[in-house]
């Protein structure tokens, strides 16, 4: 993801300018971006949705994630093709703004540009834009210093300083076939039966050790009979051939839709930076998350009840002893919000925080 500090552009003179812009009648949101970041930036589409009533278009691509935006009221969704290259995200900008047509705002939610986004504004000729960058009239802050869903509800808060991000913070909207099959599988277990689901694969650098990983199941299993670990994501990893094999499960493989709601069915989870923990978090499950290169401050928990485990540098500092308290003492003490943030004072900073 390409991102560079902007610098605020918002004084009193554009006041006017954006109170004219809230009765725009044909308002265009930009938003393409990672699955977790889906969730993260919902809250602030739903606002943006009840500022614009019936008249907001997103352009956004045609991905399988979409269906967490199925309860946003927007006028039309104009799904696009996205490509990366060395040059950033790159698409047809000629051809999405012949489809976009009238649009006389327009309102970018990603902190990343190309040569095709700034195209594409230009293009479009609305009367106001708004961006993370330059080529935007008006220029937002890219604050990584803040938890990323307010970064993005910072949009909101420019047109109506009183839009509060909790007011938006409910769970994506899963379809009903795929919370069934959720339902039906977390009813399998047995008669009385706990689930912690687990979640660890994602991006190379932000995975944990699975040795370390199944160590720790073995530890939690151990101490606590009435669980069952339910395994969700994309690679099946060898999770189940611990002590307590007969009681980890692989739910690898499932449709996104039915993984993210099996997740909403856990009584905890645990699990790497990823849009599962998203899931997990938006949804109140109390949970465990790790963060090594990624920090737990800009990506992390914003909702529920958890325990984030913050590495220094890298998701190696983090030991199976780390996780395994962790996730006793959120079960002794469900309701905590906190970030454990470990020390390892003599470790080479090897990876910056994207």
């Amino acid at each position: 993801m390409s991102r560079t500090n902007g610098s605020a552009d918002t004084g009193g003179g554009n006041r006017k300018l954006l109170r004219k812009a809230l009765q725009a009648e044909a308002p265009v949101v930009f938003f393409i971006n990672g699955i977790g970041d889906n969730i993260l930036n919902l809250p602030a589409l739903r606002a943006l949705c009840a500022l614009f009533p019936d008249r907001l278009s997103m352009i956004c691509s045609g991905s399988d994630s979409l269906f967490m935006f199925d309860d946003l009221p927007l006028r039309r969704a104009i799904k696009i093709r996205v490509e990366k290259s060395t040059y950033g995200r790159e698409f047809d900008a000629d051809a999405v703004a012949a489809e976009t047509g009238n649009c006389d705002l327009f309102l970018s939610l990603v902190p990343w540009h190309s040569e095709s986004l700034t195209r594409l504004v230009e293009k479009l000729r609305p009367q106001l834009s708004v961006g993370y960058f330059s080529n935007y009239d008006i220029r937002l802050p890219l604050n990584f210093d803040q938890h990323t869903c307010e970064l993005a509800f910072d949009l909101v808060r420019l047109f109506d300083e009183r839009s509060r991000l909790q007011d938006f913070t409910a769970p994506p909207c899963y379809p009903n076939e795929a919370r069934a099959e959720a339902r039906q599988l977390r009813e399998q277990l047995s008669p009385g039966a706990k689930a912690l689901v687990v979640h660890a694969d994602t991006g190379q650098k932000k995975m944990w050790d699975s040795g370390k990983l199944m160590q720790t199941l073995d530890t939690f299993l151990g101490l606590h009979p009435e669980f069952t670990v339910l395994l969700v994501g994309g690679s099946a990893q060898s999770l189940d051939c611990g002590l307590y094999g007969d009681r980890v499960i692989p739910c690898y493989g499932l449709p996104l839709p039915v993984s993210m709601a099996l997740v909403t069915e856990a009584d905890f989870f645990l699990g790497v930076d990823s849009c599962m923990l998203h899931a997990a978090d938006f949804a109140g499950v109390p949970s465990v998350g790790l963060f090594g290169p990624t920090s737990a401050a800009e990506f992390g928990f914003l909702v529920g009840p958890h325990i984030a485990i913050q590495a220094p540098h890298s998701m190696e500092e983090i030991e199976a002893t780390d996780v395994a308290d962790a996730l006793e003492s959120l079960l002794a003490e469900p309701h905590q919000f906190n970030v454990r943030y470990l020390s390892t004072p003599h470790v080479e900073r090897r990876y910056q925080v994207i």
